[in-house]
């Protein structure tokens, strides 16, 4: 036996180890951790007191007890004395090389309770649940900027202390990092080179990949009182949820518009750069984009596809009817109450609300 994995033989007597689940007895009152004796648990509990009284001679760290700072210290002193036997890394704590050597056997103990996610530490699973939650721990102290790993925090007061030094040379736009600078520039080409293996979703930038695909593994927990709309994450389902209360607090300076995001706002604001803006010859459509141009002058040629996804129709109108299910116009109005929403919404808030069969006002207000 040795920390908290047990040796066994197998048939053919090559050697595994197995993870001993039942080998902690003594539970933490506070939280869910388990300890395989009370020492180990009397060690975990202080650190809830917040009594870090051993501090690191070389950084900000604390420690509760002396043994964490010894280990700690090895950080800086560069000494790894534990060696894993099957690649050669070397790690400062046994921790680490434990966490490491389930690189190798493919083994994930931490499991979501709310999805199929699994991982090697409870560090990553701590961090992911945070997606669940919506929590945001990590507080920008320049600004209200809020994260939910620490890892993210740090990228972000990267912003204030060096500025946003690189320049995109079609809109307005500036960014602290290089990388970043070039995934915005692809909003300007139309370049979408991250795909999804599981549907037709291209995304600018792996984050918004990484985001979609969570839609196809995780389950849709939070669902809306309104509608059938369910949603994989807290924030997800309050930006749905603007939808019917018609709550839009995000306006432009430059004329009436109001959006229900930041990112609708900021589609919209484009309309008004004239040096972001690609005039079709045949109509009055301007896009922010010379790929969103050429979809557009599908209309024209009899191919009336929309220029958000890959709906198609036979009609102009119909076409139109469902680009507002990507925009914020809600051009119907209720006859019966102030409701204010596009055809679809407004065929199930007169159902849902007044039990009739709904009669569109063809985009006439009251």
């Amino acid at each position: 036996y040795l920390g908290g994995l047990i040796k066994s033989e197998s048939t053919e007597s090559d050697q595994m180890w197995i993870h001993a689940v039942d080998m902690k007895p003594y539970s933490c009152g506070t939280c869910d951790y388990k300890a395989q004796t009370r020492g180990e648990l009397k060690k975990h509990e202080i650190t809830h007191t917040g009594n870090r009284r051993y501090a690191c001679d070389s950084c900000d760290y604390k420690a509760t007890t002396l043994s964490q700072l010894r280990s700690h210290s090895k950080i800086h002193t560069g000494e790894r004395p534990y060696l894993c036997e099957i690649c050669g890394y070397r790690a400062s704590q046994q921790g680490r090389l434990k966490i490491h050597v389930r690189t190798h056997t493919g083994e994930k103990p931490f499991v979501c309770g709310s999805c199929d996610y699994r991982t090697i530490c409870p560090t990553n699973l701590k961090t992911h649940i945070r997606t669940h939650t919506g929590e945001r721990p990590y507080a920008c102290p320049s600004c209200a900027y809020r994260a939910n790993t620490s890892g993210s925090l740090k990228q972000h007061i990267k912003i204030h202390l060096r500025g946003k030094s690189y320049a995109c040379d079609r809109c307005d736009y500036r960014a602290s990092q290089l990388g970043t600078l070039r995934e915005h520039k692809r909003t300007h080409t139309g370049e979408k080179q991250y795909t999804c293996h599981r549907c037709d979703y291209r995304a600018f930038t792996r984050i918004s990949l990484k985001k979609h695909m969570k839609t196809h593994s995780e389950k849709k927990l939070f669902a809306c009182a309104s509608c059938d709309f369910k949603a994989t994450q807290l924030g997800h389902l309050k930006y749905h949820m603007k939808t019917h209360n018609g709550v839009k607090p995000y306006a432009c300076h430059n004329c009436d518009y109001k959006g229900f995001s930041r990112n609708t706002l900021k589609q919209h604001m484009k309309t008004h750069s004239e040096k972001e803006l690609y005039a079709c010859g045949s109509c009055d459509y301007r896009a922010a984009t010379q790929s969103s141009l050429k979809i557009h002058m599908k209309t024209h040629t009899g191919e009336k596809t929309c220029y958000i996804c890959d709906f198609k129709a036979t009609e102009f109108g119909t076409l139109k009817r469902h680009i507002m299910t990507h925009t914020d116009e809600t051009p119907y109005d209720c006859d019966i109450c102030d409701y204010r929403a596009t055809e679809n919404f407004m065929k199930i808030h007169k159902i849902k609300y007044h039990n009739t069969i709904p009669i569109p006002s063809n985009g006439q207000s009251n």
